[in-house]
């Protein structure tokens, strides 16, 4: 991954619960709870400009990695990284500001803005990540893209 600071992909891996329009049945069958909650809200699984921009996964960092600055590719999405693993000395800094991951807290952050991660900490650090539309937007159902199109 060309976003690990010395592109070792290794130290950071995702697991895709949600991704595409799609929720994967094994990640969601060990996951249920999250998968139950976030499975269903158009902020997650609508279209908004013809794309689906909703993903729900965990990420891993291994500790002593960096994720280079980086940004996403729209303004009409944010991100959230809800906090499960979160050893002390791992810094998201975007626009000017640095936040810690703190276990069971989010962080929301729209990443069309230059954000890095800088994992200083011990021991590995995992996220419950989901890619939601703005509140602006109007997420469209499938259906309601389909019947658009037509």
């Amino acid at each position: 991954n060309a976003l690990v600071l010395g592109n070792e992909p290794s130290r950071w891996t995702e697991m895709l619960l949600f991704d595409k329009g799609s929720w994967d049945p094994v990640a969601c069958n060990a996951f249920a709870t999250v998968c139950n909650t976030l499975g269903g809200l158009r902020e997650v699984e609508g279209i908004v400009h013809g794309k689906r921009s909703g993903q729900v996964s965990l990420l891993k960092l291994e500790a002593g990695s960096n994720l280079v600055p980086h940004f996403g590719s729209v303004n009409w999405r944010y991100t959230a990284h809800l906090g499960l693993l979160t050893p002390s000395g791992v810094l998201m800094h975007a626009g000017g500001e640095s936040r810690p991951f703190v276990r069971g807290e989010v962080l929301v952050l729209d990443d069309s803005f230059l954000h890095s991660v800088v994992h200083a900490g011990i021991g590995p650090r995992v996220t419950l990540f989901v890619n939601f539309f703005h509140p602006d937007t109007k997420p469209l159902t499938h259906d309601e893209w389909l019947h658009r199109q037509m």
